[in-house]
């Protein structure tokens, strides 16, 4: 995919990435990217373009990176913190860094691992939520 200019490659290229989100938010669906803590790109300053552009949500991947989801979470943007969430301090310290929910990724498959991730949540935000924005629903 990088090889192709797509993926991660194009948080590099933040105006064709822009064009992108501008064109999938004109279809009315719920728009979301991925952002990952790359070292010379200005994440913050990247989600604030991608919000003028249209995009609803920001799925950052930044494992160990608290500050880069609080700074994000600046962007208008519904934020995602994922990378590392196996436990109920892990999801904490996302939430409490400006994150409006977490996903888990590789260890989505141990039961125990959910169970504590959403007891957190659900500790966090003091009642059970919904897991994310139903398509054509704005989060802003």
């Amino acid at each position: 995919m990088c090889d192709a200019g797509a993926g991660e490659t194009l948080l590099g290229e933040s105006n064709r990435l822009a064009r992108l989100v501008r064109a999938a938010n004109r279809t009315g669906a719920t728009v979301s990217v991925k952002l990952r803590a790359e070292t010379g790109v200005d994440l913050p300053g990247l989600a604030r373009q991608l919000a003028r552009a249209g995009a609803d949500i920001a799925h950052v991947d930044a494992m160990d990176s608290e500050p880069v989801v609080g700074r994000v979470a600046g962007a208008e943007l519904f934020v995602v913190a994922n990378n590392g969430v196996r436990d109920g301090e892990t999801v904490r310290e996302y939430l409490a860094a400006g994150a409006d929910a977490v996903s888990v990724g590789r260890p989505s498959t141990d039961p125990a691992v959910l169970a504590r991730v959403r007891e957190a949540t659900d500790a966090w935000f003091g009642e059970p939520r919904r897991a994310a924005p139903e398509s054509g629903e704005r989060v802003r």
